[in-house]
């Protein structure tokens, strides 16, 4: 295994070549991204990833790291933290109930899209301020 630094994202394919950290200076070909859960994320140019050498000369990318560039937008034990994009994120832990952080949440429903900004607006309408 050897970390490196994204250089080039493939967004559509999943893939993205490396610049080893470790002393090696030379760009990898195009590795594709581990794929966990079905979940699509891919990582950015600039973060530092883990690449898992295989026996062909291939690779994997195993993940990002943390590190002081890519922090942890919450931590302890406990506590489960996923960020979704730059604004959005879905958090829980054994203290309290879970978090859908962002500026707005859409349902997409059998009857339509319906948002919380306008849930809230309607209640207010129908009870006074809220």
């Amino acid at each position: 295994m050897r970390k490196g630094i994204v250089s080039d994202v493939d967004y559509t394919n999943g893939m993205v070549a490396v610049i080893y950290s470790d002393g090696e200076k030379s760009t990898t070909d195009l590795f594709p991204c581990l794929n966990t859960g079905d979940e699509y994320k891919m990582p950015e140019i600039g973060e530092m990833v883990v690449v898992g050498r295989l026996s062909t000369g291939s690779g994997v990318v195993l993940g990002k790291l943390w590190n002081r560039g890519n922090q942890p937008g919450r931590s302890g034990k406990g506590v489960y933290h996923k960020k979704l994009s730059s604004t959005a994120a879905i958090s829980a832990s054994d203290t309290e109930h879970m978090k859908f952080e962002d500026e707005d949440i859409v349902f997409s429903t059998g009857y339509g899209l319906v948002t919380v900004v306008d849930i809230m607006k309607r209640l207010e309408a129908l009870e006074g301020k809220i």
